[in-house]
């Protein structure tokens, strides 16, 4: 499997880098919090190779939480490719990006 063309297609169904409030992964999943949730794009995520599953999360303050399960080979592997793909910046906190919001749209978070 090639993780930067699979997170080229994931990113452009997640609604693009702007879309993203926050991006983190944990063994076995990619965990995404979007700005604008009509962006998501749920069926061309899950035709995805390895996407197992799209688990709806709750909303996060102003967020629509969600978790793709993509297995313990490649949660990581399409994390990074995916800050490689939206040209995002990562925070100190290894797995989890951190100041998108402010990198986007100014000083907010």
């Amino acid at each position: 499997m090639n993780h930067h063309s699979v997170a080229t297609e994931l990113l452009a169904a997640l609604g693009g880098a702007d879309n993203l409030a926050r991006l983190s992964h944990c063994a076995t999943r990619l965990r995404v919090d979007l700005h604008d949730e009509t962006r998501f794009d749920k069926e061309r995520i899950e035709r995805l190779a390895p996407v197992v599953a799209v688990i709806e999360g709750s909303v996060l303050g102003q967020h629509k939480a969600y978790q793709l399960v993509v297995g313990p080979d490649n949660s990581q592997a399409l994390y990074q490719a995916l800050v490689e793909a939206g040209r995002l910046e990562q925070g100190k906190e290894r797995g989890r990006l951190k100041g998108l919001t402010r990198r986007l749209f100014g000083n907010r978070d």
